[in-house]
């Protein structure tokens, strides 16, 4: 990791312009302590792009040691700079910063970065109890499926239970449905024609269940679309999982069929 080891050492101690770098760092840490949680700094931004497009090779391990060392809590990684890497890259495919083996490449190391926080070596521990059992979608066709893996393991962190679909047939996605009991199917969408698909699991397990689960949509299609939940008939439009688990705690919960045994 880049640094600087100059040392400003005296025979009495620390310099005048030791002291100096002393104030300047507790006043950048004071200014940072401020900033809001959803809010990432640029420097280590730029750290985290550099280790994403260098032409080396890309060790998660290493770079989520790096992420640490900087006092970055797992939340913080997962929650804002990993979709903020993912965002960046994004914005430079579509201004022609990056071709389209740069951004597999990068995408493939966010998702080994994911990975390595989430299960490999985490940091923090998980709520032990799981009360909500969440499904997350991304219809077939579906390439931007990094939001679904984010939006995983921030529900997991929430006290979730959380299963991934990614690029299966409709057909397939419903009957997952109908034989599980979920408390909330999220579909991350990018794209307007995967709209109709979502509409028609929609109303067709509705139809189908005497108890359906919420169904929410999030995902790119939240900044392209208007009317999503006209179009879909979901139950709810966000990419705050916060929302999403608020949601599913305020519906009322299913009354237990009565066993005679």
């Amino acid at each position: 990791m880049p640094h600087d080891d100059h040392r400003f050492s005296t025979a009495h101690g620390v310099s005048a312009f030791g002291t100096l770098a002393m104030e300047v760092v507790s006043v950048l840490n004071a200014r940072q302590a401020a900033v809001q949680v959803n809010q990432a700094r640029p420097y280590i931004r730029s750290i985290l792009d550099r280790r994403l497009m260098t032409k080396a090779y890309f060790n998660p391990s290493d770079a989520l040691s790096e992420l640490r060392a900087l006092r970055l809590s797992d939340a913080a990684i997962i929650d804002n700079y990993i979709p903020e890497a993912a965002r960046s890259i994004g914005q430079k495919w579509a201004q022609d910063e990056l071709g389209f083996a740069d951004v597999t490449i990068a995408s493939v190391r966010l998702q080994s970065l994911l990975t390595e926080v989430e299960f490999l070596n985490p940091d923090d521990h998980l709520p032990a109890e799981r009360t909500l059992d969440i499904l997350i979608v991304a219809c077939e066709g579906e390439q931007h499926t990094l939001g679904c893996f984010v939006a995983a393991a921030q529900l997991r962190r929430r006290g979730a239970t959380v299963e991934t679909m990614c690029g299966q047939p409709e057909d397939v996605i419903r009957s997952r449905i109908l034989r599980n009991d979920y408390d909330a199917i999220l579909f991350s969408c990018s794209r307007r024609r995967h709209l109709e698909t979502i509409s028609g699991i929609v109303i067709d397990i509705r139809s189908r269940m005497s108890e359906p689960p919420l169904f929410a949509i999030g995902g790119i299609i939240l900044s392209k679309t208007r009317g999503i939940k006209r179009l879909t008939g979901a139950d709810l439009v966000t990419s705050d999982v916060d929302v999403v688990v608020e949601q599913c705690e305020q519906r009322p919960k299913p009354v237990p069929k009565w066993d005679p045994r």
